[in-house]
């Protein structure tokens, strides 16, 4: 009986975790609200650097070094946590960043579209990421799964294989202040967001927040030496 009461115990203090992050309601403590605050602070500091990105796309008038891929991704990264909000709870700071980011991140894809010197394969790209979306948007059985993979996806495992291919190649372009800002700011919110789900109960979501920072932090090394090389 008291394994039990136990078990249903954990059981419904994992269901509160995903509520929180799933429809972004009331948070289980003030200290949890606080953290929530901050990551979402530093994350639309992410979204405005990534603004000036697009900005400097325009300027240049080509799209060369800027990865459609990663936005891409990350669309799909904040269009999912929309999709898997209950309506009656959308509502919060995480719920304005997550629209706030679809919308960003959807900018930078059209103007990277815009000016891209291979608009056929970026279009593919593109378009591939769209159905993706659309498969994965309607597994709402499995919303929590989906997060985690996607999370995966789009925080560790592109950053990791863009890091080794830079220094594979030998080739990292130095930073200039809109990266370096976004850089830094990025590793602060993978770290944040990474302790909110942490403690929300959420453990391998947060794993993957955390490889996603460890990434972050060794490409900005990799780039400040760039810098240092060039000067």
């Amino acid at each position: 009986m008291l394994c039990s009461k136990s078990v249903l115990a954990d059981q419904a203090f994992r269901m509160n975790a995903i509520e929180i992050l799933k429809g972004f309601g009331l948070c289980a403590s003030l200290n949890l609200y606080y953290v929530e605050v901050f990551s979402v602070a530093v994350t639309l500091v992410v979204y405005t650097c990534m603004l000036a990105i697009a900005l400097g796309v325009v300027q240049r008038g080509t799209s060369h070094g800027v990865p459609l891929k990663n936005f891409v991704s990350g669309v799909i990264m904040s269009a999912l946590a929309l999709a898997f909000t209950d309506p009656s709870a959308a509502k919060g700071p995480a719920y304005m960043q997550n629209t706030c980011g679809v919308f960003t991140q959807l900018i930078v894809c059209l103007t990277i579209l815009a000016y891209s010197a291979d608009f056929n394969k970026d279009a593919r790209l593109a378009a591939a990421g769209t159905v993706l979306f659309s498969v994965l948007a309607n597994m709402r059985a499995h919303a929590l799964h989906v997060l985690t993979l996607w999370s995966s996806v789009h925080l560790a495992i592109i950053p990791t294989l863009d890091y080794v291919t830079a220094v594979r190649s030998g080739v990292s372009n130095p930073p200039d202040l809109v990266m370096l800002i976004l850089m830094v700011s990025g590793t602060l919110s993978l770290l944040s967001w990474g302790t909110f789900i942490l403690m929300s109960g959420l453990q391998l979501m947060a794993f993957t927040n955390f490889v996603g920072a460890i990434v972050a932090m060794a490409t900005l090394k990799n780039m400040l030496a760039a810098k240092v090389k060039a000067a």
